[in-house]
């Protein structure tokens, strides 16, 4: 029999038995320095898991290995230690108090998941490509019952063909935390990656924080419109951090310049967006999957019209009607995914206005009033802001 028949039935057997919990998963992922210490054992019924951070390190840090608690910073007496010393311990001891404790789960594809990343293709039919490098890592998970693995994509277009919708959308179906940055609101590399002691708002920053507030290994970073971000000084360089965190060695220990512990970010999912790569340092383009999304076709965009209006009505309850007329969605069709957006939610208020529950062409064209886009149609006739 060969190498390949013997694989078959492994294969498939993986495929039956998606409750399992893989111990071999559970031993890998929990060795090395940030295993967990013997009072923050996670049970196997929780699933495999990697630890966040190692609380011994925090423990070390903040001198509660120590006879005298107030010790707190090394040999620092007590009355030398200054009030942002005293904020850093208190933050790092609420760490420990974490109910959740270090462990965060990893994401281990299942059927129901698979499926809920293919359905995507009927909610942003024109990010398919994307999609299907998704996909294939979400059955590659499946299959293997390992931890999923999407590699740093970057997401070229133009503005409002709905690079957001599709990061929100992705993370409901893998079932993830997604923290959205703007990145040209960004000035200050120390947002992402935290500010030390030695600066007057010294913070932790939004990686960190994104790490600590998702409930599993893989929260998605969404950097939007990176291209656009700003260095406070001209020797500096914002997007520098990116060159470990894309990495996934040197992202088993990221260090906040705040907390200064290392914390587990290699399964951390990145997706980057920019309408050009211009300014972006190759380096770390070779770091990222590019994939230029085009505009929808009008087909598309019906399609796109159905699914927002279906998230938008799941956020308000389901109070509307469960589908669009197919006149609202023709007129709808000729706007781009954000407008398309924007008229559905304001569209709505005036519906509720009137105590009804569907959208009228009076509703859109009342939205278009008040929203004063001063759109223009294009040469492919797509309207645009």
């Amino acid at each position: 029999m060969s190498s390949d028949d013997t694989a078959r039935p492994r294969l498939r057997q993986a495929s039956i038995e998606l409750g399992d919990t893989s111990e071999a998963i559970r031993e890998a992922t929990t060795a090395g320095k940030n295993a967990p210490t013997s009072d923050n054992h996670v049970s196997a019924e929780a699933g495999p898991s990697i630890y966040l951070f190692d609380p011994a390190e925090i423990r070390g840090k903040i001198g509660d290995d120590q006879p005298d608690p107030d010790l707190e910073i090394g040999d620092r007496p007590p009355e030398f230690r200054s009030d942002d010393e005293l904020r850093w311990v208190r933050q790092l001891r609420k760490l420990l108090d974490d109910p959740k404790t270090p462990a965060r789960r990893l994401v281990v594809a299942d059927a129901s998941m698979v499926e809920r990343i293919d359905a995507l293709r009927l909610k942003s039919p024109h990010f398919s490509e994307v999609i299907g490098l998704v996909a294939r890592a979400a059955k590659l998970s499946l299959v293997t019952q390992s931890p999923l693995i999407i590699p740093p994509i970057l997401l070229l277009g133009r503005p409002g063909i709905g690079k957001s919708f599709f990061a929100q959308s992705l993370a409901e179906a893998i079932g993830t935390h997604l923290e959205r940055i703007a990145m040209d609101m960004l000035s200050d590399h120390g947002a992402l990656i935290g500010l030390s002691l030695s600066w007057r708002a010294a913070r932790p920053g939004r990686i960190a924080l994104g790490l600590l507030g998702s409930a599993t290994a893989s929260p998605i970073f969404f950097l939007d419109e990176v291209e656009k971000v700003n260095a406070v000084h001209a020797h500096e360089n914002p997007l520098a951090f990116l060159h470990s965190v894309l990495e996934q060695e040197n992202a088993r220990r990221f260090a906040d310049e705040y907390l200064t512990i290392s914390m587990r970010a290699d399964h951390a999912i990145w997706i980057l967006t920019a309408n050009t790569t211009k300014g972006l340092a190759d380096s770390i383009l070779d770091r990222l999957t590019v994939f230029s999304i085009p505009e929808p076709d009008r087909e598309a965009l019906r399609s796109i019209v159905k699914s927002i209006y279906a998230a938008t009505n799941a956020q308000f309850n389901h109070t509307f009607e469960p589908e669009l007329d197919p006149q609202i969605v023709e007129t709808l069709a000729a706007y781009n995914p954000r407008m398309i957006g924007k008229l559905l939610r304001a569209a709505l208020g005036f519906a509720i206005e009137d105590d009804r529950a569907h959208i009228s062409d009076a509703d859109i064209e009342s939205a278009r009033s008040l929203i004063d886009t001063h759109v223009k149609r294009s040469a492919m006739g797509f309207l645009r802001m």
